[in-house]
């Protein structure tokens, strides 16, 4: 959005280092908070933002007790703080960034995990405020997703470190499938949500979907094809999550005039040439 010419805000938690932006982002305006919720909603105010995009989240597969309070604080606290700062601003468009996990091996509502039951709790509230402040708010059920840039030690990560490791990684039996969208392909979904939150209200949830599911195994046998070698792999040494989703299934009406324009084999080419 911002070689478009718009003005970006983000609202990141505040960090004793300072923060290095890539050249592409060094127009980004930039607020650092302590995420206490007089801090958030005035921040929100200072922005004034058309439309918020709500893409932060903490995520654990399982959880300790140690874990609760950042769930919590991360995914249902500062979505409150945030629709209250939208409330107090005058925003009345939001894109929440919502998780398949959501709805486990089902269309019907059925957490997976903990981290999954507080994204539809963050949901519920958003609902409330379409309901009681008149927001405009588009939820987005988004299924495995990665690109250039991904910190996180997602499995498709692993496997492509892992071409060049000593080390063998230990994966399940590789039979579950998982369905990979491309980063930018999630991007102009994000952006075709916000159109709909100015031209309906209410709350609507939507998924996006690659709409080609694939094996660990055989997202293994693409990675080996496009690197001319094998992934480092010990197939079996783990056994399969607690509540593993083993095939995704697309969880509510997709969203409508999105699709997949970045081929799985393409996108892994540009990070596998990395």
């Amino acid at each position: 959005m911002i070689d478009r010419g718009i003005e970006v805000h983000a609202l990141v938690r505040h960090r004793a280092e300072p923060r290095k932006l890539p050249t592409s982002l060094t127009k980004l305006v930039m607020h650092e908070t302590d995420s206490a919720t007089e801090s958030v909603v005035e921040l929100v105010m200072k922005a004034s933002p058309e439309v918020v995009f709500h893409l932060a989240a903490a995520t654990t597969a399982s959880h300790e007790a140690s874990d609760v309070d950042v769930l919590v604080e991360s995914n249902i606290a500062l979505t409150l703080r945030l629709l209250e700062g939208m409330k107090r601003s005058g925003c009345h468009r939001l894109v929440n960034a919502g998780s398949y996990w959501q709805r486990y091996n089902s269309t019907e509502y059925e957490p997976r995990c903990l981290y999954s039951a507080t994204k539809q709790a963050a949901q519920d509230l958003i609902t409330y405020y379409t309901c009681a402040e008149g927001i405009s708010a588009v939820s987005l059920l988004l299924p495995d997703t990665y690109g250039p840039g991904d910190g996180r030690q997602k499995v498709l990560q692993l496997l492509i470190d892992s071409l060049t490791s000593i080390n063998p990684i230990g994966l399940t039996p590789g039979d579950q499938y998982l369905d990979l969208v491309h980063v930018e392909d999630v991007v102009h979904a994000l952006l075709l949500a916000a159109q709909i939150t100015s031209e309906q209200p209410g709350h609507q949830v939507r998924s996006i979907s690659s709409s080609a599911p694939i094996t660990l195994r055989d997202l293994s046998m693409l990675i080996e094809q496009l690197a001319g070698h094998q992934p480092n792999v010990r197939w079996g040494q783990r056994t399969y999550r607690r509540r593993e989703i083993l095939v995704p299934q697309v969880p509510v009406s997709l969203l409508n005039g999105w699709f997949p324009t970045i081929r799985l084999s393409e996108g892994l080419a540009q990070l596998i040439k990395k």
